[in-house]
């Protein structure tokens, strides 16, 4: 039977037309795999590749899957028609089990699983881990019956339990950050550190409870475990917060002035800019209705403390003292705090109108406003929420401000944290020149405090800019010196997404596409408003070929950050998806826009040049193809097929094909 015949027991699904609710199956991924009819049956497969073809297309989120993948994931060992025979027994037994033709979703190419009808713990597991009333983490491994499938399917599994841990880690990460009340906090730091012994956060979070508690020895006790752990584990010491932490306790210096609460994040402040969100004001607002604007300013509290450069004042030490202290500006010099973010939120039809302001503590100077933001309600309908949105969109700002400053820096963190801002501002002019002045004032910060991990990971995404792609002389070198700096930052701080993003990018580059996503992902659940960590994503999905979630990404970029300095940087992953997708008119009117003269983005003006190739637009593709050469004089088509990081191989030969027909030379002469 041809591999696109379809069984009578794999047929398309047929629409259900009793009235009702669906009845749901429940399918168990955590410990082994098990699925369970709605009445309480275990139907679970027998074949354990069969099961492993139901966790794939259950942990594919209802994505349909192409036959092509699923014979190659399960049946790679076999022949070609073997495997494509081998997974149409799989699918007739799976469609036995369920028993119900709307389960299971099979046309000519594609197969998807009805995941409205089918609930699976594992999709769940991170939310359920971060709900407070959860004592522990969902239990077991995922799939832990399903070891030893074959080497393609390991490796999938592999990345899908990294990926899965990173978010309940992610979870517990943001319940920490954003949790006030003390029992609250030690459960949820004790759970962090289950499943992750080195987590400096928590440690403090825990060192800090203790001594508010009056329990000097106990809090001592949790830096000793600290320290073992991260000498254990990482061949690390605690950082200059924990320390300081810890000499702080010693010293029975931990209460905030006022009596209020201690948080954390306000132990560890100063090393970076201060920032205090204040509750948004409500015009009109009952006193008696709940408070929309406060919520807003911990939700935005929260994105904007996963910038790791930022020290950002607990929301509730904010909050408390707005009740005694009218003049928030008065709240921000209290707390310390260089800036002070404001606004006013109205809610009308459907809709959320805010103002939101930007204002510098010691001179009372407005310093940005982003003026009547529409945005709908929910937000998270796009895939990004309000306040990922304006973390994002304030964090820019901030840097533009920092880095203009003039005064004296006040001590040796505040001089490192000015040098790093400069070199970031540095690195958004993405020209040679401006890139080594960003080199030198990043090694300039870190002769001055070796362990800044911000510094090491800014470093790592210089020299990845530099390095470019392989066939650029200094490639190698360049690229082991990012990765490096990527793995000290990361050594420094296991929390740091730039440096993630970068050391994505470097697996990319040596075909470890799996590792690439996973490093991606693991940097938007630490900071979801992190708009490079959502462009370095991008990419991958291209590399992977997956230029329709290459697409998403770029869609949740945009949102993130219209105006992002990296847009001429990651803008071209929109290119290189449509080329992918073999739309290449789309592919030329996306690129036209973001297109000048930037020899530092050579490789991502390849793109262009395929996609006027295919188009014939010979004349365009002539005058690109003399600018890229002008650049690269040695690049040619044997070059690019020899070293361009795509999985696919019919990617490849269709990106070649392009650049073949725009005229680029197959090789020296």
């Amino acid at each position: 039977m041809p591999d696109h015949a379809v069984d009578p027991g794999e047929g398309p699904a047929t629409a259900a037309t009793e009235a009702g609710p669906r009845a749901v199956w429940r399918l168990e991924l955590l410990g082994g795999c098990r699925l369970v009819a709605p009445d309480g049956t275990d139907r679970t497969p027998v074949g354990r590749k069969t099961r492993g073809l139901l966790a794939f297309l259950a942990l594919a989120g209802g994505q349909p899957v192409t036959r092509e993948r699923l014979a190659g994931l399960l049946w790679a060992e076999r022949a070609e028609e073997q495997a494509r025979a081998s997974l149409r027994r799989a699918l007739r037994e799976l469609r036995q089990c369920f028993g119900d033709p709307g389960l299971l979703r099979i046309d000519r190419d594609r197969v998807a699983l009805a995941v409205d009808r089918v609930e699976a713990d594992a999709l769940r597991g991170a939310e359920c881990a971060a709900e407070p009333a959860a004592d522990e983490s969902p239990g077991g491994e995922l799939l832990e019956d399903l070891n030893g499938l074959g080497e393609p399917f390991d490796a999938w599994l592999a990345g899908q339990r990294a990926r899965f841990r990173n978010l309940v880690l992610a979870s517990l990460e943001r319940r920490l950050e954003t949790a006030t009340d003390p029992g609250a906090r030690a459960a949820l730091a004790t759970r962090v550190l289950a499943l992750e012994p080195a987590h400096e956060p928590a440690h403090r979070a825990l060192m800090l409870l203790h001594a508010l508690r009056g329990d000097t020895a106990a809090a001592i006790r949790q830096y000793e475990a600290c320290r073992e752990a991260l000498h254990r584990l990482l061949d690390a010491r605690p950082s200059e917060p924990t320390q300081r932490l810890l000499t702080r306790i010693r010293a029975g210096a931990v209460a905030r002035p006022g009596g209020s609460d201690a948080s954390e994040a306000d132990e560890a402040a100063g090393d970076g800019t201060s920032l205090v969100v204040m509750p948004l004001r409500e015009p009109g607002r009952a006193v008696d209705a709940p408070s929309l604007g406060e919520g807003l300013a911990e939700e935005i509290s929260a994105a904007l403390a996963r910038f790791r450069w930022l020290s950002v004042a607990a929301p509730s030490s904010a909050a408390l003292l707005a009740r005694d202290m009218a003049d928030p500006l008065a709240i921000a010099h209290w707390l310390g705090a260089r800036y002070l973010l404001g606004g006013r939120v109205t809610r009308t039809a459907g809709a959320l109108r805010l103002r939101v302001e930007l204002v510098e503590t010691p001179s009372a100077r407005l310093l940005w406003t982003d003026h009547e933001i529409l945005e709908p309600v929910p937000a998270e309908q796009e895939g990004i929420g309000l306040a990922e949105m304006i973390a994002a969109r304030v964090a820019r700002e901030i840097v533009v401000r920092e880095s203009d400053r003039t005064d004296r820096p006040a001590n040796r963190r505040e001089e490192v944290h000015r040098l790093v801002v400069a070199a970031v501002r540095s690195v958004f002019a993405f020209d040679m020149p401006r890139l080594l002045e960003a080199e030198g004032l990043l090694r300039r910060a870190l002769e001055l405090d070796p362990n800044r991990a911000l510094a090491h990971a800014w470093l790592a995404t210089v020299q990845l800019l530099r390095a470019g792609y392989p066939w650029r002389p200094g490639h190698g070198e360049l690229l082991g010196e990012a990765a490096a700096a990527a793995a000290r930052a990361l050594e420094l701080d296991p929390l740091e997404p730039i440096a993630l993003c970068t050391l994505a990018q470097v697996r990319a580059l040596g075909r470890d596409f799996d590792a690439a996503l996973a490093l991606c992902e693991r940097a938007i659940a630490i900071n979801p408003a992190l708009p490079m960590a959502q462009g370095r994503l991008a990419v991958i999905h291209c590399y992977r070929g997956e230029p329709e979630a290459a697409l998403e990404a770029m869609g949740r970029y945009r949102r993130l950050s219209p105006f992002d300095p990296f847009q001429s940087l990651f803008g071209r992953a929109e290119v290189f998806a449509h080329l992918l997708a073999g739309r290449f008119a789309p592919a030329v009117a996306t690129g036209r826009p973001l297109f000048g003269r930037r020899p530092l983005l050579f490789g991502y003006y390849l793109p262009m040049l395929a996609a006027l190739g295919h188009l014939g637009e010979r004349e365009q593709a002539r005058a690109l193809l003399r600018d890229i050469l002008e650049i690269e004089p040695t690049f040619t088509l044997d070059a690019f097929l020899r070293h361009y990081p795509l999985r696919r191989r019919r990617d490849l030969e269709l990106y070649a094909e392009g650049l073949r027909r725009a005229g680029l030379p197959e090789r020296l002469d």
